[in-house]
Parts: C-alpha cells; structure tokens; sequence
C-alpha cells in the first residue's frame, strides 16, 4: 500500500513539474506567433466576408435603384449588362457564398452606367488595381522590428528609439538614398 501511494506522488509530482515546463513556454501575451505585425494589421483591413457581401448588396441595391430611376427594367437591365435577373437579385440580397466574378462586376455596372469603384471597394480593392498583388515578404531585420514595436514588453525608450531609426530611413528613403 505504501509502495502505491509513493509511485503515486511521484506520478503526480512528474505531472505537475510538466505542466509548469508548458506554462512557461507559452508566449506572456496573446500576439499572434506565426505571422508578423504587418501581416495582422494587412489582414485586419480586408473586410470580412459578411460585411463584403453586405457592402455589395447595399451597392447593387443602390446602382438598381438608380437604373429604375432612369426607366430600365430588369429585361432592359439583363439586356445592357448580360447579367440575367436573378443574379443581380441573388447580389442584391446578398446571397451568394463566394464573392462574384470581377469581370461580371465591371459588365454589370458599364451595363446600368455607375462606376465600378463602389463595387470594388465592398470587397476591399481599389479601381485602379483589383487584383492586388501580394506584397513581397519582408527582410528578418524588418520583421524583428516591427516585432519589438508591437510587443508590449518592448520598453517605451526603446520603440521611441526604433521610431525614430524608421523615420530617418523613410525620409532617407523619400530623398532617394542621398
């Protein structure tokens, strides 16, 4: 009986001494560990997908309005854009799973005459580039900085200093390296 309780301590000391390994391996705050600053603040200005399909809705709703205003139908509709009703109605509602095609988004708007712009941006792109390339990844040295600027054990004095340094490099930048 003795024996028992004894591997049983000692099981419950092995298991107590691994839980304290886990817990101080855990990051002290609740950053993302496997992207970078830019990468979480890049995705945190995309809109979600709920409120792109709310957006578009509300900019279908409004370039359809604008289209009856000036008297076309849905046939007059259909026939100037090529974009049978019951898509522009399933946009309209914002029923859809996947975001429509841009072509499709560009034939429907020149169709009924309104600029594709308001369109383009509900899912988070600009007119003048819609299919955003992405950004070439950045250097170790830059990520370790922007690191220490979003880490808040980081001390003030120190991100003061490193702001600072980022300055003088875009400034240095602007002036074309002279």
């Amino acid at each position: 009986m003795q024996r028992y309780a004894m591997r049983r301590a000692d099981r419950f000391k092995e298991l107590h001494r691994r839980s304290r390994r886990r817990e101080h391996s855990r990051p002290r705050d609740n950053r993302p560990t496997n992207a970078t600053y830019v990468d979480v603040v890049a995705a945190a200005s995309q809109p979600s997908p709920d409120v792109a399909r709310a957006r578009f809705a509300q900019f279908v709703a409004r370039a359809l309005a604008g289209a009856r205003e000036r008297g076309m139908t849905d046939t007059a509709i259909h026939k100037a854009t090529g974009i049978p009703p019951a898509t522009f109605h399933r946009w309209q509602k914002g029923d859809f799973k996947t975001a429509p095609d841009i072509e499709k988004v560009r034939q429907f708007c020149a169709g009924i005459g309104v600029s594709p712009a308001g369109a383009l941006a509900a899912f988070g792109l600009s007119p003048e580039r819609d299919n955003p390339e992405p950004e070439p990844p950045l250097p170790p040295e830059v990520r370790k900085i922007l690191r220490a600027l979003a880490d808040p054990a980081t001390p003030e004095a120190d991100k003061l200093v490193l702001r600072e340094f980022l300055k003088m490099a875009a400034e240095r930048a602007e002036r074309g390296g002279r």
